[in-house]
């Protein structure tokens, strides 16, 4: 009997599950109709030579919905996106983007306004009364001229593909290690679609390895635990929850400067209830079987077998710290980067730079 292949057994579940928690399919056809694919193309990359990772007009009228003296043209922002560099600090400068700390110029009042991409007030409301379009596809293709590079699924806000999932078949030898290294992939051949994208996870139906674009050192790389180990379902319906992932591109992202050498990191699980719940304990789960934070071989690791510990901050402080970040803004109403400063001891601390 042949093996159940990547679709069936994870591609297609992690798409249900997506859809119980209020996020919206998009078939791969309409996808790409809507990313402008030329649908007369006759191969892959004929069809996506000039295809947008947007979807363009969605993200225009959400644009001028929570923007309403906006009057740039249909494209004029995705052209902007454009020029930005294919490399971590586009990134960077795309989370700021997403942060709502954009400008655009007002002619009316003849100045510069905050742009706004998403409305977090989506945290607060219940989900009929969401604003935000969330939606979710799957084989997201891109050409760049030079490589193609397929996503398997992907998952967009108001038109912004913003996190992708790697799915890989259980059978497989270190199925994780081989999700990770296609995501690794994604970043040589075709950077370009890695801008906007902020976060990634690897799975194969058991482990749930996650971390942020732009930084896939092993030691950065996590497992998202419940405590019913292999529950696909519970992890998918955590870390993609629709108030998960906003708290995650708000809160839970940060860029650090090291040694003058930009870096990415993102909070691990237990650190964002802490900053979400603050005032109570993480609950530790010492029961036999249950699943460590540590994205350990067990589970899938990279590669070596030893567990993958980390975190660039120390984990006790790492609350406090984040809670007492100053809020400035740079040069352009940009946010300022953040650069820590490891002292003896471990401790860190953070300084805003004009």
């Amino acid at each position: 009997m042949p093996t159940p292949g990547e679709h069936k057994t994870v591609q297609a579940r992690i798409l249900a599950y997506a859809q119980e928690i209020g996020w919206t399919y998009v078939p791969r056809g309409e996808a790409e109709r809507r990313r402008g694919f030329d649908l007369d193309g006759v191969t892959p990359e004929a069809r996506a030579r000039n295809a947008s990772l947007f979807f363009g007009d969605l993200l225009h009228d959400r644009v001028r919905a929570f923007n309403p003296d906006y009057r740039e043209a249909e494209g004029a922002l995705l052209g902007e996106f454009r020029r930005l560099s294919a490399d971590i600090a586009g990134n960077r400068d795309f989370l700021i983007y997403l942060r709502n700390q954009g400008k655009f110029f007002c002619a009316e009042q003849n100045r510069e306004l905050d742009l706004t991409l998403i409305d977090y007030g989506d945290l607060a409301r219940p989900r009929e009364a969401w604003q935000n379009v969330y939606e979710v596809t799957e084989e997201f293709y891109v050409h760049n001229g030079r490589h193609g590079t397929r996503e398997d699924v992907v998952f967009l806000i108001n038109g912004i593909p913003v996190l992708v999932i790697e799915c890989k078949n259980a059978s497989k030898d270190e199925a994780i290690a081989l999700g990770v290294d296609q995501i690794r992939r994604y970043h040589a051949e075709t950077p370009e679609e890695m801008i906007p994208q902020m976060l990634f996870t690897a799975t194969e139906a058991i482990g749930f390895a996650y971390g942020v674009t732009w930084n896939l050192a092993r030691r950065n790389l996590f497992n998202w635990k419940h405590e019913e180990v292999g529950n696909l379902e519970a992890k998918v319906k955590g870390f993609c929850a629709v108030p998960q992932l906003l708290r995650f591109l708000k809160d839970f992202i940060l860029f650090a400067k090291k040694e003058e050498e930009l870096q990415k990191i993102i909070l691990r699980q237990h650190q964002t209830a802490e900053h979400l719940h603050p005032h109570r304990g993480v609950e530790q789960d010492s029961r036999p079987g249950g699943e460590s934070e540590e994205f350990s071989q067990g589970e899938g690791a990279c590669s070596g077998g030893r567990p993958v510990r980390g975190g660039p901050f120390p984990s006790e402080r790492r609350t406090a710290w984040l809670q007492g970040l100053p809020r400035r803004r740079g040069p352009r109403g940009v946010c300022a980067i953040f650069e820590l400063e490891t002292q003896r001891g471990g401790t860190a601390r953070a300084s805003a730079k004009r």
